[in-house]
């Protein structure tokens, strides 16, 4: 540590330099400057020390201003990565319209009851009221299901049976849609439909078959 007394500057302690000893060697003899003070006498042993205290300083500053400036950009943010689409499936976990059989054909289900099945099987399905003939891809094993799902009129009676259609890849169909709730039946929707505008004959057809549960 280097202190001043009067005039004089003498060093008590610290045998090298450090950082503190620099800092308060040239704070002391520059205020003895700044008071009026002239000269400043110095023990001979004290000038080897504050030579190289100041050769020290002259190397710190120079270090200090050759070290390169750090890059303070921010970094830009990292783009998350893009989610693969994945196709939608239906209710059972098949995916909409499932080829079948390996002949290029495509499998919907159409829900019936047992008294309109025999005309179904003999004339094929033709296009209602709406001009569209109902197909869903999904198959339903509760008959209950398939009313609520599919917003089915109760007044006609309950779809206890079903016919299989295997359509070309082709076939001109309107779909996938969400059969929409039906205020009108209380029925609350949410199952998949496709509309075919054409009639499909009974050749397309399998069935009737029976749904299992209620």
């Amino acid at each position: 540590m280097i202190v001043a007394s009067g005039a004089v500057v003498t060093q008590l302690d610290t045998p090298m330099p450090g950082p503190a000893d620099i800092v308060g060697g040239v704070a002391i003899v520059a205020g003895l400057i700044y008071m009026g003070y002239e000269a400043v006498v110095v023990a001979p042993e004290i000038a080897d020390k504050l030579d190289d205290v100041c050769a020290t300083l002259e190397k710190v500053v120079k270090q200090t201003l050759s070290e390169p400036v750090p890059d303070l950009k921010p970094e830009k943010p990292k783009q998350p990565k893009s989610t693969p689409k994945v196709d939608p499936v239906i209710p059972d976990g098949a995916p909409h319209g499932p080829p079948k059989g390996g002949d290029g054909k495509r499998v919907y289900y159409h829900y019936t009851t047992s008294a309109a099945a025999a005309s179904i099987k003999a004339t094929g399905l033709r296009p209602g009221p709406s001009g569209f003939v109902y197909l869903t891809p999904t198959l339903y094993t509760s008959k209950s299901q398939v009313m609520k799902e599919l917003a089915l009129d109760p007044t006609v009676g309950g779809r206890d049976v079903y016919f299989i259609a295997a359509l070309p890849r082709d076939w001109p169909l309107i779909g996938p849609e969400t059969v929409p709730e039906s205020l009108e039946f209380e029925q609350p929707g949410g199952g998949i439909q496709y509309k075919s505008a054409k009639p499909i004959p009974p050749s397309m057809l399998e069935g009737p078959f029976p749904i299992g549960g209620e």
